[in-house]
C-alpha cells in the first residue's frame, strides 16, 4: 500500500495524447484512460487538484478505483478525468467512445438520447447499498457520498398502497376495532423485541470504532509481536497525519470492502484476512482488491447486544468475527478474526463522514 512520491513526468504535446477511437469494450477504454494518466504525468492527488480548477469533483480515490476496474465509468467522471489530464479538446472523443461501447453492450442505437447509465450508476443500485438487494455488477465503482434515492412518485405509490392496506385491515376487523386479533404472536411486544435488526451501513467514507473504546478507530498500526513489518489493522487514533481514511464499498450480496486510502500517496488498499504466517488471522491492506477474494469481503451484521446500534464485522470466507485483542493497556490492540462470542470487543460502530 505504500508508495513513493515521484516527481511528475513532463506532459507531452496534445497531439500525442492517447485517443479512444479504437476501444472495443469497457476494459479497453479503461486501459486507454490509464495511458492518458501516464501521458499527463500527474499523480492522483494532482489530478484531483486539476479537476477542482475546472470546477469538477474528482476524488483521487475515485480515480484510482476507476483505473483498476474493467467497467465503464460514469460520464461525468470520464469528462472530469479527461479534462484533469489536460486533454480538454478530446472530451467529445472520449464521451463518444463511451456511448459507442455502451450501445454495443446494451443493444441500443448509440443515439445520446437512448444511452442508458453505465451498470451500477443507476439510482436503484445506489439504493441497494441500504436496502440489502444485490448490486448486480460487482466490479462497478460508485461516486463518493452515494445515498439512497427514492423518486417522489414511488414514495407516493408506496404510501397509497400502505393506506389501502390499513383501511382494509380496519374494515375487516370486527366492530371496527383497530386492535390486533388475539393469538397474533407476530405483533406481541416480545416478538418485536426478539427480531434481529436489519439496518446496514452506508457505503462511503466512514469511521469504524470499537464499541469497547468508542473514541478509537480501526486504523493502521504494527503487530505487537514485532516480527511483521507491514501495516495491519489495529485499534488506534481516529485522526492524524499518519492515519489512513476508511471507506466502505459495496461488493454485492450485502458484502463490503473495507478500504484504506493512504494519507500520503492516496493508494487504495482493501483489508484482507491473512491465512497464515506470523500474523495469521490479522487484517492487512492489500493493493489488489478482488471481487472473488472472499477474505476481503465483510458482512456488516447489525447487533443491539451488548450495545445498541453496533455491527459485527464477519469475513465472508470464514464467517468468524473481527475482534479487538490484547485489551491490557501496555500492548498493541490488533484486529483479528476469532469465533464469535457476543462480547463487546467484537462489536463496532460504523459512522459515515
Amino acid at each position: 500500500m505504500r508508495g513513493q512520491n515521484l516527481p511528475p513526468k513532463k506532459a507531452q504535446s496534445a497531439e500525442e495524447a492517447p485517443e479512444p477511437r479504437n476501444a472495443l469494450n469497457a476494459a479497453e477504454l479503461v486501459a486507454m484512460m490509464r495511458q492518458l494518466k501516464e501521458w499527463s504525468g500527474l499523480t492522483f492527488r494532482q489530478l484531483e487538484q486539476k479537476a477542482e480548477t475546472h470546477g469538477d469533483l474528482l476524488a483521487r480515490s475515485t480515480i484510482a478505483d476507476v483505473l483498476r476496474r474493467q467497467s465503464l465509468p460514469r460520464p461525468e467522471t470520464l469528462l472530469a478525468f479527461v479534462r484533469a489530464c489536460g486533454a480538454s479538446e478530446q472530451t467529445e472523443l472520449w464521451l463518444e467512445a463511451q456511448r459507442r461501447i455502451l450501445a454495443r453492450e446494451s443493444g441500443t442505437s448509440g443515439v445520446p438520447g437512448e444511452v442508458k447509465e453505465p451498470v451500477g450508476s443507476s439510482r436503484a443500485d445506489e439504493a441497494s447499498a441500504v436496502d440489502g438487494s444485490p448490486s448486480g455488477d460487482l466490479s462497478n465503482i460508485r461516486q463518493e457520498g452515494a445515498r439512497p434515492y427514492w423518486p417522489r412518485l414511488e414514495i407516493a405509490l408506496l404510501s397509497a398502497v400502505a393506506l389501502l392496506f390499513a383501511v382494509g385491515a380496519w374494515v375487516l376487523t370486527p366492530t371496527g376495532s383497530s386492535s390486533s386479533p388475539s393469538g397474533s404472536a407476530a405483533r406481541t411486544p416480545s416478538a418485536v423485541a426478539s427480531a434481529k435488526p436489519t439496518r446496514r451501513p452506508l457505503q462511503g467514507w466512514s469511521r469504524i470504532q470499537p464499541v469497547g473504546s468508542p473514541d478509537s478507530c480501526l486504523t493502521e498500526g504494527r503487530a505487537a509481536n514485532g516480527v511483521y513489518d507491514s501495516p495491519v489493522a489495529v485499534q488506534g487514533p481516529c485522526v492524524g497525519s499518519a492515519q489512513p481514511r476508511t471507506r466502505l464499498e459495496l461488493v454485492g450480496d450485502g458484502l463490503f470492502y473495507i478500504q484504506w486510502e493512504h494519507p500520503v500517496d492516496a493508494a487504495i488498499g482493501c483489508l484482507t484476512v491473512l491465512s497464515g504466517g506470523p500474523v495469521k488471522d490479522f487484517l492487512e491492506p492489500w493493493d489488489d482488491c478482488g471481487s472473488t477474494r472472499l477474505s476481503q469481503h465483510f458482512r456488516m451484521e447489525a447487533v443491539d447486544d451488548p450495545v445498541p446500534g453496533g455491527y459485527r464485522i464477519r469475513p465472508a470466507h470464514s464467517n468468524l468475527c473481527v475482534s479487538i485483542r490484547n485489551q491490557s493497556r501496555d500492548t498493541v490492540r490488533e484486529a483479528v478474526q476469532k469465533p464469535c462470542d457476543g462480547k463487546i470487543w467484537q462489536e463496532f460502530f460504523v459512522k459515515p463522514l
